[in-house]
């Protein structure tokens, strides 16, 4: 049999009935509506036993007619059609409720009850998997119309050679060591919670190991770092970046993120960029931060113009822009750099009393018709965002500069000194095994009280150090405590011999 299409005088042919059906989905569907196939029972020769199963419109039959042939339809609209009077149904078809579309099918047989020769029937065979393969597949059609995967080569870590650079960036532990660092600095430098988001915290990176005390000696406003300081920097494992980079990876958008976004983060090429942007366009923030594109990065520029703007005209200022999302905060975004940094240490001032020596004063070239320096705003409406809630503030901000304790060992001959509190309790534990566990008890909370300032202010100290220093310090402390630490030391193996004599001789002195 050979198959002929005469929907809207398309006249193509076909060799099988498989790719005949499939012309008139893709081709005519608009003729032919979904559903409109139904299956019937079509002999293909004469002989009674040769019967297959082919798929045809409903309403369509399948008919023995000359190949010369030809059907026209009687009206070319859409609404109406009907089947020549040349077609000859068979008795039982009857009509098919779909008749306003036009329906049209036709049958060529060869005339023949003998198979065509093997040439053709693997020519026949070769020219339907050519149309399936090119018209018809769903994932060449997919593999043609969709973007093509980007290709782009990967860092290698240098620190872990074999491995994609900055590979724990992914990973649950680097955003806790993030949100820690964060929580001390905002905690330091704002004396507000994490939680806080009403005025700017701005911390360059030539304060980041340091505390407020150290800007006692300055009066002058101005000799504050700018906004050209160098930005606070942040590293984990073996990536360095800017902390506002680093703050909107763990804390802007969805977490975890996904590969795509981590080669993005890392600027591989054939990928959009991804940078940090300041909502308040206060360069050294570390609060108001959100992740995007660079082209958006760039395009908030002209809301913190704006902005200034209208304060230079004397006009009230939005709260938010409707441009971005997240959205520009305008009144923050108004102020300068000096008047950020005076509202941050009033701020400081009313969660912890602490008193700095900056003078209030307007700065020479001042731009703007007021000078801000403390909370409320002058020139805020009383529903400003430039506000801080008393419950975000922290009482026990670390404000003071602590050094470092110099711990000496009282059973040692020779002065012998520690620069770290755990190297301290591993020496008294493994070296003097032979002084009482009860004068050793003592000796390691009296450390545990000298350096715990020292231990709860500092970014290098751990977790894990912060809570043995409690329970040395707590009433229930005892040696099963100390063991529990596990305090090894490779000098003072638990194998090392300790000499009886000079350890009596030391104890009585």
């Amino acid at each position: 049999m050979r198959f002929r299409c005469d929907i809207d005088q398309c006249g193509t042919t076909y060799d099988f009935r498989t790719p005949f059906t499939k012309h008139v989905r893709k081709e005519h569907q608009k003729f032919v509506p979904d559903g409109a196939f139904t299956t019937l029972s079509v002999s293909a020769s004469p002989s009674p036993k040769q019967k297959r199963t082919r798929q045809v419109p409903e309403g369509f039959v399948l008919v023995d007619i000359a190949p010369s042939l030809d059907f026209e339809p009687v009206n070319q609209g859409r609404d109406t059609s009907v089947i020549k009077n040349s077609i000859r149904t068979t008795e039982d078809a009857s009509r098919s409720p779909v008749a306003d579309v036009e329906k049209i099918t036709s049958s060529m047989p060869i005339g023949s009850d003998q198979p065509p020769p093997e040439e053709e029937r693997r020519s026949a065979k070769r020219r339907a998997s050519f149309i399936d393969d090119d018209h018809t597949n769903d994932r060449t059609i997919r593999a043609k119309f969709c973007k093509p995967k980007p290709e782009y080569q990967i860092q290698q870590s240098t620190k872990y050679p074999g491995q994609q650079i900055a590979l724990d960036w992914l990973s649950e532990n680097g955003k806790r060591y993030h949100d820690w660092i964060f929580e001390v600095l905002i905690g330091r430098w704002g004396g507000v919670k994490p939680i806080h988001r009403g005025t700017c915290v701005l911390c360059p990176d030539e304060w980041r190991l340091k505390t407020p005390s150290c800007l006692a000696p300055i009066r002058d406003p101005s000799l504050l770092p700018g906004p050209g300081a160098v930005p606070l920097v942040f590293s984990y494992s073996d990536y360095t970046t800017s902390f506002s980079r680093a703050a909107a990876w763990f804390q802007g958008g969805r977490w975890p993120r996904s590969g795509k976004e981590h080669d993005a983060f890392l600027g591989a090429d054939k990928l959009e960029a991804m940078e940090a942007s300041h909502t308040c366009h206060q360069q050294h923030c570390i609060v108001h931060l959100t992740y995007e594109q660079l082209d958006e990065s760039l395009d908030r520029k002209r809301c913190a113009l704006w902005a200034r703007s209208l304060r230079h005209a004397g006009h009230s200022i939005p709260e938010k822009c409707h441009c971005h999302s997240p959205p520009c905060l305008l009144q923050h975004a108004a102020l300068t750099t000096a008047e950020t940094y005076l509202i941050q240490f009033d701020v400081l001032h009313q969660a912890t009393g602490f008193v700095l020596n900056i003078m209030h004063k307007r700065p020479e070239g001042h731009q703007f018709p007021t000078f801000e320096s403390c909370l409320p705003l002058t020139w805020g409406t009383s529903n400003s965002l430039v506000a801080v809630d008393n419950a975000n503030l922290l009482a026990d901000a670390p404000i003071l500069a602590v050094e470092r304790p110099n711990q000496l060992c009282r059973w040692c001959p020779k002065l012998k000194s520690f620069t770290t509190l755990l190297g301290f309790w591993e020496h008294v534990a493994n070296k003097h095994v032979l002084v009482d566990k009860t004068i050793l008890l003592e000796e390691i909370g009296r450390s545990a009280s000298l350096w715990r300032p020292y231990v709860f202010q500092s970014s290098k100290e751990t977790d894990s150090l912060r809570a043995k220093l409690v329970t040395a310090e707590s009433d229930t402390f005892c040696w099963t405590d100390v063991e529990a630490w596990q305090l090894r030391c490779r000098r003072y193996h638990p194998r090392w011999r300790v000499d009886a004599t000079r350890s009596n001789s030391i104890e009585q002195s």
